[in-house]
Parts: structure tokens; sequence; C-alpha cells
């Protein structure tokens, strides 16, 4: 039978088990006062009274199966089933909770759904919605008197675009006169030549608008639309959508007019330096000599570099294109 000993008594057992000493009376007695009136004499075959004696042989089998050195004590077996310490880490094997959230830095799985908010990539396709892109167009050749006199002159449009757009009224090309040089610029404006009245300007095609004032343009090519108040020899032309600026040309004939143009106190819209024009301001150069924006004719008229002066050039005779000629390059 077991029980429960008291220290001094605990002590006694162990050394007559593992001695094989006789215990003293005086030091037996001890330990009977130490826990009480209990008989230390057990039945037959124990080695100290009250505590059944098991052969040293067993009892070392045992204590070797445990893993210690000597008896197991009384309250190893309920060790056994006492929970880890807090901090003890969990076995390599183990697999963590259902619900654990994974390490701030963990990779996501490679089948896991891209995030909400995660960039395309850079050769995505446009999503369906997506608005379309804002139509430009160019001010491709300018003419501002040729063989019929000042007014046989012409302003022709290019689309760069790989698409058609339309000039309705939302776009407007106006003009401002350079001539008088710097004395007078700052008291000349902007003024209207011709509005866009919904017509269709193919991919790479042309729109010709010329002067029908008598004398009027006389080319071969017919313009699609009409415009009555002349463009003079030095000046800047402002293609417009609305209040903005999609292209403007610059372009004077003397000293005095390219002063205005740079110089003005009311500065003039151009892109970069003005281009110098064949026409001067009189009859002399009445012919039909233009500025046609690079790389020109057949190779079209896209080169756009925000600097007039080398996005221009004097093609000699001019070549004015209409809605019907064919879309360059």
């Amino acid at each position: 039978m077991m029980m429960r000993l008291g220290v001094a008594a605990l002590a006694v057992w162990f050394a007559a088990c593992r001695g094989g000493t006789e215990v003293p009376n005086d030091t037996r007695d001890a330990a009977v006062a130490d826990r009480g009136a209990v008989s230390l004499d057990g039945p037959a075959g124990s080695d100290a009274a009250g505590v059944d004696a098991a052969p040293d042989a067993a009892r070392d089998a045992a204590a070797g199966d445990a893993g210690v050195d000597g008896p197991v004590p009384v309250d190893a077996a309920a060790q056994s089933d006492a929970p880890p310490p807090a901090d003890a880490l969990p076995p390599a094997d183990a697999l963590p909770p259902a619900d654990a959230a994974p390490p701030a830095d963990a990779a996501p799985p490679d089948d896991a759904p891209p995030p909400d908010d995660a960039a395309p990539p850079d050769d995505a396709p446009p999503p369906d919605d997506a608005p379309p892109p804002a139509p430009t167009l160019l001010i491709s050749q300018v003419q501002t008197r040729g063989d019929n006199g000042g007014n046989d002159e012409f302003v022709e449009l290019y689309n760069p675009n790989a698409f058609a757009v339309t000039f309705d009224a939302t776009w407007t090309l106006k003009a401002r006169s350079a001539i008088g040089g710097v004395a007078t610029c700052a008291t000349s404006t902007l003024v209207t030549r011709f509005t866009g009245a919904g017509q269709t300007i193919p991919a790479h095609g042309r729109i010709l608008f010329a002067n029908s004032t008598v004398p009027p343009y006389n080319g071969a090519v017919a313009a699609d639309g009409t415009y009555t108040t002349g463009i003079p020899d030095a000046a800047s032309l402002v293609l417009l959508r609305g209040a903005t600026v999609v292209d403007a040309l610059c372009f004077y004939f003397d000293a005095t007019t390219q002063g205005a143009l740079t110089g003005c106190s009311v500065p003039y819209t151009c892109e970069g330096t003005p281009v110098l024009n064949p026409h001067n301001n009189t009859p002399a150069t009445n012919s039909d000599v233009s500025l046609e924006r690079k790389p020109g004719g057949a190779a079209g008229n896209g080169q756009d570099t925000g600097d007039n002066s080398a996005d221009f050039a004097v093609t000699t005779p001019s070549s004015p294109r209409n809605l019907a000629s064919a879309p360059a390059p």
C-alpha cells in the first residue's frame, strides 16, 4: 500500500531500500513521529514498514526505464500529463491551427488570384470600357498667296491617328497677324478662319480648306470647305478643339515680323521657333509655293517635334490634298 510519507520518513525508506541497512530504533521512532502514528512494522516481505518492498533488481529496472538514477519519485507519473510550458516550441512536424494567419512575408500560392489593386501587365490590352484615345490633328500645309493673288491660299490638316476623326464644330482654326511688328502686335488678336462641319477625316487622311474671296484659290484639288478672311504672310495659326490648343504654326517673312512673333508683350501661340515663309506680303511672291510639314507627300505629314522651324519645309510647287486623296502613308 502506497501512503504519504513525511520528508524524514521518506529519507529513511530510501536509505533502507538502497543500502539494506537496518534502521536504528531512534531513527525509526523519529520517522514515526514525523508521519504520525503509523506502524513501520509492515507485512512480511516489506523492507520498510507500511510500504511494499520490491526486489532491488525490479526497482532498478523501473528506474532505468524512467530515465532516472534511482527510484522514480512518487509524483513522476502525474507530471507526464502536465501541459507544456507556454513558451515551449511545437514539434517540427506539427501542423499550424486551421485559422492561423500566414507570416507577413509569406509568398502567395501559385494559384492565388491577384489583389484588387494589382497593376495590369504592361502588354495587357485596354479594358472594354476604356475611353478611346483623344483625337489629334496637325496643320500639314499652308499657302498664304498663289499665282492668282493674295487670296489664292489654303490650309490643309492631317490626321496622324490610326482611326478616323470627326471634324465637327468643336474644331476651329484661328489666325493672328504679325504684320506691323512689335509696334502693333499687342493689339492683334486671334480671329476664327473656319470651323468643322462634321466631316470625317480618315486615318492618315487630309482635309482641305481654301479662301473663296475673289480672286480665290484656284488649285486643281477641290477644297472640302472654304473661308473668307485671308491669312497674312506673317502670322500665328492655331488649331483648337474647344479651348484646347491642339497644334500651332508660326511663320514670318522679315526681321520685323519675326520680332513680333518672338518678342511681343502679348505672346503669340507658337511651337518652338517660327519658320520663314516664302511669301513676303508683295505681289512679287505670288506663286504656288507652300510650307509643308515633314516628311511630306506620300510619306505623310506626321513629324511633330514641337519646333515649327524643324517640322516644316518649303514645297514648290505646292501640293494640296483633300478628303478624296489617298491616305499617307
